[in-house]
């Protein structure tokens, strides 16, 4: 009987091992679509008021670009100009007084100081870790008016900056993802769980170490918070001191001890006495740290670096570190590489204030002004082009995403419609879908017209030539819409005359016809 039910859309679909079903009321949904309504509320009257302020900050950012252009100043980087105090100025300059960075970081002490001097030093983790993927696929019920929620979970193994998550809070507590993973357990191993994380410093994703301060442009002072954005990165290869490694640098022959035979994978105790391990290439070595640590069997000669937390190990510029899987074998799971930030010249286009710089604010609106430093040799002409093309690209990505959830919140506005007839059997979610179609063409031409409204009013004020035309165009868009639905309805009257015979008016007609030429009236004549 279940298979002929599911033959017929009844009942519940049969579910592999990485599925499982959510059933939804009738008034579970509508009581959902309702709380969407409101979103939806608020998604349309934001994006709105966003889509108004869009336009004016594209028109303060015009205005502000043209007049800078009109009045910047070209300045020298030595000596400083004074009678350009308070002035917007241009310059290009070349960069001096780098730091050295890294002094604190033991992995980084090795490295000669002139491959760490720079403008700023940024490191990158990244995590190996099983991620779960949840895909879902929603039925309509035919009877009830309730829905059917089908949801396949399926896991993959990647690098990610995030916290892994745990995976006994995966499907089934992880046995899908064990499923999916030859019958093995699915580990994933957190960083900042580890005792020697807290007292590192690390951080996963990108993060800044250090940043040079009182960089120079010539005789001026480049502002600390943009001297971090400058330069290309060049990735830095980690390497520790001598001193760091006690002074001594030794190159022997280890030997796990082992009372039977196992492969090489398997992890046996390590502690800092122990050396570190390095191949014929040098291309790794063992970088461990005072903390006993577990790392894999090696016989390989090694070369003793104590500079690292967590025993990490060097494979080409990137610092690793390992843990044995749950098949066996050990495998990588955290990586951590070190980039630094150089540059040769730097082009501001800024107010000149004493030996350094501040935002310029425009004499249209002082929020709206420019503060641009960018490495590389470039004229003001090709400064004030990149920043004209920036505002463009932000205006018109604006204008699509403003316009999307303006109709998007009409859509969830008026789900709830395409609710209702769900419980009607059978034919009841045919109907919702149809609405839904109908309604959609509806939301999207009314939260067109709105939008363009909108642009057009906050238009009115400083962009008159433009904003009247559009008004215009929208007004007529709406009228359009209006008409479109009146002619619609008096088609349909039309087809019902057609269907009846009769009018209503043809109808009153007759009616009166019949009351005057009643049989009774007739008779009292005779």
């Amino acid at each position: 009987m279940e298979d002929v039910g599911r033959m017929f859309g009844f009942g519940d679909p049969e579910l592999a091992e990485n599925q499982e079903i959510e059933h939804t009321s009738y008034g579970e949904k509508l009581s959902n679509a309702c709380c969407g309504m409101f979103i939806g509320f608020l998604l349309f009257f934001g994006s709105l008021g966003v889509a108004g302020w869009n336009e004016y900050r594209n028109v303060a950012n015009m205005k502000s670009i043209n007049e800078a252009k009109e009045i910047f100043k070209e300045a020298s980087c030595s000596p400083i100009k004074t009678e350009l105090e308070g002035q917007l100025v241009h310059v290009t300059c070349p960069l001096s007084n780098f730091q050295v960075l890294g002094q604190n970081d033991p992995v980084l002490q090795g490295i000669p100081e002139a491959e760490r001097t720079g403008l700023s030093l940024d490191s990158y983790m990244e995590v190996f870790q099983w991620k779960e993927v949840v895909k879902s696929k929603t039925t309509d019920d035919k009877v009830g008016g309730g829905s059917t929620t089908v949801k396949t979970h399926t896991y993959n193994r990647t690098w990610g900056f995030s916290a892994p998550s745990v995976v006994s809070n995966f499907h089934k507590g992880g046995a899908s993802c064990q499923t999916q993973n030859n019958n093995n357990v699915c580990l994933n191993w957190d960083p900042q769980r580890e005792s020697w994380w807290s007292l590192s410093g690390y951080g996963l994703g990108n993060k800044n170490i250090q940043t040079a301060t009182n960089v120079k442009a010539g005789d001026y002072i480049v502002p600390d918070s943009k001297t971090g954005r400058l330069g290309d990165s060049k990735v830095l290869t980690p390497a520790c001191s001598s001193s760091n490694a006690g002074g001594t640098t030794t190159t022997t022959t280890t030997t796990a001890p082992a009372t039977t035979t196992t492969p090489a994978t398997t992890a046996a105790p390590a502690t800092t006495a122990a050396p570190s391990t390095t191949n014929s290439t040098g291309t790794r070595r063992e970088l461990q740290s005072s903390t006993t640590t577990t790392a894999p069997v090696s016989t390989t000669s090694g070369t003793s670096l104590v500079c690292s937390p967590g025993g990490a190990s060097l494979q080409g510029s990137k610092m690793v570190w390992q843990k044995q899987d749950s098949n066996g074998q050990t495998t990588d799971y955290l990586t951590r590489s070190y980039t630094i930030r150089t540059a040769d010249t730097v082009s501001i286009f800024a107010l000149q204030r004493g030996n350094t710089f501040i935002m310029w604010g425009s004499s249209y609106d002082n929020d709206y002004g420019l503060f641009e430093v960018t490495d590389g040799n470039f004229t003001a002409v090709q400064l004030l082009d990149q920043k004209e093309a920036e505002n463009v690209g932000l205006t018109w990505t604006l204008r699509f995403l403003t316009l999307l959830l303006c109709i998007v919140g009409l859509v969830m506005i008026t789900a709830p419609l395409t609710e209702i007839p769900d419980i009607i059997p059978c034919v009841g979610p045919l109907l919702g879908d149809l609405i839904g179609y109908a309604l959609w063409v509806v939301d999207c031409l009314l939260g067109c017209c709105c939008w363009s409204v909108v642009v057009a009013i906050a238009w009115i004020a400083y962009r008159p030539q433009v904003a009247i035309p559009l008004l215009i165009a929208s007004c007529g868009l709406c009228s359009l819409g209006g008409y479109a639905a009146y002619a619609n309805h008096q088609k349909k009257q039309a087809g019902k005359t057609t269907e009846g015979g009769k009018g209503e008016d043809e109808e009153e007609g007759d009616i009166e016809v019949a009351a005057e030429y009643a049989p009774g009236d007739e008779l009292e004549k005779e």
